[in-house]
């Protein structure tokens, strides 16, 4: 008899009496297995690996659901020891039964573990498989889906970070399409915990939502459902959680903006396709926490992602037209070879790239933000100003954008129209001149916001008028601000005709009840006139901040006006 054989001797009766009817029994065979496996020094570890391997780890992970909590708890934390005395390939083979005793304590509802502390000490088992098996799981990601999207149910804080843990182990470990089909319930799961009380709770579920959808697969089947809620965060009440879901959205934008193109285009969507339909709403996130209420511990480093994103996406812009014109030069060759004479000068050539496309990225004019470092909001102090590669790729998407948010500055809460009004600023210092397509837009919202009844949304407005108005050539100003009050500066009639206030935002008052009607007013603004006493005098509070005029007592002149520009205002004041 050798010596393994001797030693299987001294342990083969507790190992028998782990399946007996008897609870003392099969507690007392456990603690003293515990014991001299390993805790104490005497075993070989060849000896335990062996014994594990061939006799011990079916009875062991059996008593998993056993009806005292004493051998389901030294069950759970003897295998927790033993897979780190076996190689990943032998453990390989017992993976079945160890994964389904192991989730079948988590995949019910309610919990078949009662004990709050077990149900911890299982998701810890699961989080150090990953950590010494890895991809040897992937065979199995839909039940490990499963089960952690059940565990983040549980009640304990503890167990939901733990689940948000392991979270980011399977984007490490599984297949992007494997995670895709099957994580539809784990993503509702993490959306759920993002309004849970505990905000290390919310951003270790924001940090976990953030590395399951790094992967193209995953992002591009979740995102629609995520998105929503992220846009809420941007009023979470922790600044650690805002951080994070600034952190997350670069993170996502950097990664988005390398996938690939899709080779066949979707024809149920009238946009971009791809990663292109999320692009402008991510980035619109990420503009909303760099104009955090927080500007150090928030703002500035959502700030500094914007700018990650935008040298990023002018790198991909030319690499891409860089691919077009090489595709190009190919096919004309390959003509060539073929005989084939080029298409006639201005015959479409179908099927070669457009001369847009091959274009290399132009980048804006640089802009001097010190001669309106007095009109800058906090955030862009220090001189952190922005580049001209973060400036070309806001413009890209001012389109998509800056309509949703001057939107937000007439909406009924005071929180949106707040946080509005500070992303509009930081929208204007970035496009800078660039703004100006937009101009009559912004500025009706603008009038209508500079009359609010918070007086931070009217001071946010007066401030945005201010910047304009330092961005912007005056004359254009001036003669747009002529059409809204209904003039004509060179000669003829009265124009005064188009939709006021009232027609853009109507409401009705009865008693103390105030009903607003919502609709699109972005049509309508190119013909908006203020025709009453009230509309204008908006107009006229927001061109005193548009116009900046000089003067010893202002510290926010930045130019004194032309002779010409005098003699407009003079006109809108008769």
């Amino acid at each position: 008899m050798d010596s393994y054989q001797e030693f299987l001797l001294t342990v083969r009766r507790d190992i028998n009496c782990l399946t007996d009817a008897d609870r003392a029994l099969r507690r007392g065979a456990i603690v003293k297995l515990e014991k001299s496996l390993l805790s104490s020094s005497k075993a070989l570890p060849e000896f335990v690996k062996r014994l594990f391997f061939e006799e011990l780890h079916k009875p062991l992970f059996r008593m998993y659901g056993d009806q005292v909590e004493k051998c389901r708890e030294l069950s759970i934390s003897m295998t927790l020891r033993f897979i780190d005395l076996i190689p990943a390939p032998e453990l390989e083979n017992m993976l079945p039964l160890l994964l389904a005793a192991l989730l079948s304590r988590l995949r019910s509802l309610p919990f078949p573990e009662q004990s709050e502390e077990l149900r911890l000490e299982v998701l810890k088992l699961l989080s150090h498989l990953f950590d010494v098996c890895k991809e040897l799981l992937n065979p199995f990601a839909s039940d490990i889906l499963d089960a952690i999207a059940k565990a983040l149910t549980d009640t304990c804080p503890d167990a939901k970070k733990e689940c948000c843990e392991i979270t980011k182990k399977v984007s490490l470990s599984f297949d992007a399409e494997r995670v895709s089909r099957a994580a539809s319930p784990l993503v509702a799961a993490l959306l759920a915990n993002l309004r849970h009380q505990q905000w290390k709770v919310r951003r270790a579920t924001l940090d976990s939502l953030g590395a399951l959808l790094s992967q193209e697969a995953p992002m591009m089947d979740h995102m629609e459902e995520v998105l929503p809620h992220l846009t809420s965060l941007l009023a979470d009440r922790s600044p650690p959680v805002r951080q994070c879901l600034a952190e997350v959205v670069e993170r996502w934008l950097l990664k988005g903006l390398t996938f690939k193109a899709p080779l066949i285009a979707s024809f149920n969507d009238d946009g971009p396709s791809g990663f292109g339909k999320y692009e402008h709403r991510l980035l619109s996130i990420l503009l909303g926490a760099a104009a955090d209420e927080d500007p150090d511990q928030v703002g500035a480093p959502a700030l500094g992602g914007v700018e990650r994103v935008a040298a990023l996406k002018h790198e991909v812009r030319k690499k891409r037209a860089d691919a077009e014109r090489r595709r190009a030069e190919a096919r004309a060759k390959a003509k060539a070879d073929k005989g084939i004479a080029p298409p006639a000068e201005g015959d479409l050539d179908e099927g070669a790239p457009s001369a847009e496309a091959m274009k290399d990225p132009e980048l804006v004019a640089e802009f001097d933000y010190g001669a309106v470092r007095n009109l800058l909001p906090q955030l862009f102090s220090e001189g952190r100003w922005p580049s001209t590669l973060a400036t070309t790729y806001i413009q890209l998407h001012l389109p998509a954008i800056l309509p949703q948010v001057v939107s937000n500055l007439t909406q009924w809460t005071t929180d949106i129209r707040e946080a509005a009004a500070r992303l509009l600023r930081v929208i204007l210092v970035l496009a800078n001149k660039q703004v100006a397509p937009f101009l009559d837009l912004v500025l009706v919202h603008v009038y209508k916001a500079s009359a609010d009844d918070e007086a931070v949304v009217s001071k946010g407005a007066l401030q945005c008028a201010g910047m304009l108005g330092a961005f912007l050539d005056a004359e254009m100003v001036l003669a747009l601000v002529s059409k809204h009050l209904g003039l004509k500066l060179e000669g003829g009639n009265s124009g005064r005709s188009g939709p006021g206030f009232d027609e853009l935002w109507p409401q009705h008052k009865t008693g103390r009840q105030l009903t607003r009607t919502v609709q699109d007013v972005e049509t309508a603004v190119k013909s908006f006139v203020a025709v009453s006493v009230e509309n204008r005098r908006q107009v006229f509070s927001v061109m005193a901040h548009l116009l900046l005029p000089s003067g010893p007592n202002n510290p926010l002149a930045c130019r004194a006006l032309t002779q010409t520009e005098v003699r407009m205002v003079l006109r809108f004041s008769e």
